[in-house]
C-alpha cells in the first residue's frame, strides 16, 4: 500500500539514486522546493503546494566523522527567486 502524495508529481523526495539527478562538479546536489520547477532543474525539484507548509528530512546512511564533528558542508535552505 502506498501513500498518496498530495501534489501533481505524486512524489515528495529525491535521492542519490534518482535517475537524471543533476550533480555539481564537486559531487554535491542542489535541491529546489517550490510550486514550479526552475527551468532545466526539474530532476532536482520537489513540488510544494501553494499555501501549505512542508518540512525537510535528511537521511544519511553510515555517516562518517565529518558529519558528527560538523565539518560536513551542510548548507542552510535559501530562498531564491
Amino acid at each position: 500500500m502506498s501513500a498518496d502524495i498530495g501534489n501533481e508529481t505524486k512524489r515528495s523526495d529525491r535521492s542519490s539514486r534518482t535517475e537524471g539527478l543533476i550533480k555539481n562538479t564537486d559531487g554535491s546536489v542542489d535541491l529546489y522546493f517550490g510550486t514550479k520547477a526552475p527551468a532545466g532543474k526539474e530532476a532536482n525539484w520537489i513540488q510544494t503546494n501553494e499555501g501549505q507548509s512542508f518540512f525537510v528530512c535528511l537521511r544519511l546512511y553510515g555517516p562518517e566523522q565529518a558529519y558528527f564533528d560538523q565539518s560536513f558542508p551542510m548548507h542552510k535552505i535559501e530562498q531564491s527567486k
